[in-house]
């Protein structure tokens, strides 16, 4: 028995190291990706310091049941701690304990990335590389990770258009000194760009500017918080009686929770969601009250899961255009020295959010003209960085990732409309037109519809891939009972 896994970051080290730490697998394992991301994977590969982890040193590593293991790794290579790492640093603590697992017997690497999937009549799966070897496996994790980001404006191919951000120690390069820089967006990639433009290249001026204008909330000080009554098991028990959980059941169960702890999450929101420097220096006064119900969110975390399964597919649509947005900015929160140096940038003018910029406009000299809604000029830039975060629609097909286009157009999978690609939530395989769900085919990352679209943690992806590994060896082993027969 032989099973692949392409894309070797984070999601693809949990499995490597799940499937190892499976007693019924003892068979082959050949693991597919480009050196530069292998072990570390995108948002942890090698560039600028000055990229940090959001979360602090002594609640994030590799292992949800240790997350302690990273600041002890930091320790025994004599590396300085701080509060909050750089993600470099992250990646090389990923990169060592991902170079112990492939020496493990039975374990071997391929340095490419792959193409194409095929779906052979005894339900195997050929995996055929960049190179077109094809290799046979009776089944593949697919740990793909980012979607390419959207090009919205229309810019690319114009030579100071940053579109694909990272690495920003190369994509960014030629800027210098003497540059006035626009960020597309205001999530955790925009921010990024913001501060190797000022930090690293000493930029002018930076404007960033997003539609809703909402800026990630501050990384509070976390505590714990479990849920009283939006739990896994309170979905459970719902579900031996129902066929379907109602959201309004969900948003009950959460709004109790919110009354049991004290939290007013309408004024919550209205008060620390926002791009103003009142609501910046207010969220740095209340790290605490932040804190809360950041880990109250966080704790929800596995209890939303059961639930979006559970909802009506109407009912998911309705979450993911109401609620989760507003999810994503308390879940994935900024580092408060990031938030401190965007205060200090604000403050002595070299750093702009906005929320009105309709267009950009190509000038005849090659500069950039952000346009408002009414058609005015409001600003000249020497050059936009990309930082809408991941491509959301993949309805049209149109996506510079290979093998996802290729899944596309094989309907091997398909879209959930605007909101990423479709799987079955409940065992992580892909499900598309042509076979319908494929078992054998699993999918990891921030690609996929449902709770962690766009927005998964380590210590989620430590725990998802733990149970799904588990339950794909108990179909393999089942099949392959039956064969015998």
């Amino acid at each position: 028995m032989r099973i692949a896994i392409v894309g070797m970051g984070v999601s693809g080290i949990n499995v490597l190291y799940h499937l190892k730490k499976e007693e019924r697998f003892t068979d082959e394992i050949v693991c597919y990706d480009k050196t530069l991301q292998f072990g570390c994977g995108l948002p942890y590969q090698e560039d600028y310091p000055v990229l940090l982890v959001n979360s602090r040193t002594d609640e994030i590593s590799l292992f949800h049941d240790d997350p302690k293991h990273f600041r002890n790794w930091l320790v025994a290579q004599k590396i300085p701690i701080k509060e909050f790492m750089p993600r470099s640093i992250f990646g090389e603590y990923l990169s060592a304990f991902t170079s112990e697992l492939i020496q493990l017997p039975d374990v071997s690497y391929r340095s490419e990335y792959v193409r194409k999937l095929e779906i052979n009549a005894d339900d195997t799966v050929s995996v055929i590389s960049e190179s077109n070897e094809m290799m046979c496996f009776d089944a593949v994790f697919l740990c793909l990770g980012h979607a390419p980001a959207e090009d919205i404006y229309g810019l690319s191919g114009h030579e100071r258009f940053v579109e694909q951000p990272y690495p920003l120690m190369q994509t960014t390069e030629a800027m210098n000194s003497s540059n006035d820089i626009a960020i597309i967006g205001m999530g955790l990639t925009a921010i990024d760009e913001a501060r190797v433009s000022l930090l690293e290249h000493n930029a002018k001026t930076v404007t960033m500017f997003s539609r809703s204008g909402l800026l990630p909330t501050i990384r509070g000080i976390t505590t714990d918080i479990p849920p009283v009554e939006f739990t896994e098991k309170a979905v459970a028990d719902y579900l031996e009686h129902h066929t379907n959980l109602p959201l309004e059941q969900a948003v009950e169960w959460f709004v109790k929770d919110c009354n049991h702890y004290g939290f007013d999450y309408v004024g919550l929101s209205q008060r620390f969601e926002g791009h103003s420097l009142k609501t910046l220096e207010d969220g740095l006064e209340n790290l605490e009250l932040l804190g809360r119900f950041q880990s109250y969110c966080s704790a929800i975390r596995e209890s939303l899961q059961s639930a979006w399964i559970a909802f009506t597919r109407e009912d998911q649509m309705t979450f993911s255009e109401t609620y989760e947005k507003h999810y994503i900015l308390w879940s994935n929160p900024m580092a408060t020295v990031v938030v401190k140096d965007m205060i200090e940038w604000i403050k002595a003018d070299r750093l702009e959010l906005r929320d009105d910029i309709a267009k950009i406009d190509v000038a005849k000299d090659g500069r950039f003209e952000l346009i408002n809604h009414e058609g005015h000029p409001l600003k000249s830039v020497d050059w936009v960085l990309n930082g809408t975060g991941s491509q959301k629609n993949f309805e049209t097909f149109k996506t510079r990732q290979k093998l996802v286009k290729d899944l596309l157009n094989q309907r091997l999978i398909e879209p959930f409309s605007t909101r990423g690609l479709l799987i079955d939530p409940a065992t992580d395989a892909i499900a598309g037109s042509r076979f319908g769900q494929l078992p054998q085919v699993i999918f990891f990352g921030q690609m996929v519809s449902g709770i962690d679209f766009q927005n998964n943690s380590t210590f989620t992806l430590n725990r998802r891939t733990k149970k799904t590994v588990k339950r794909l060896v108990d179909y393999l082993r089942h099949w392959e009972k039956i064969e015998k027969r």
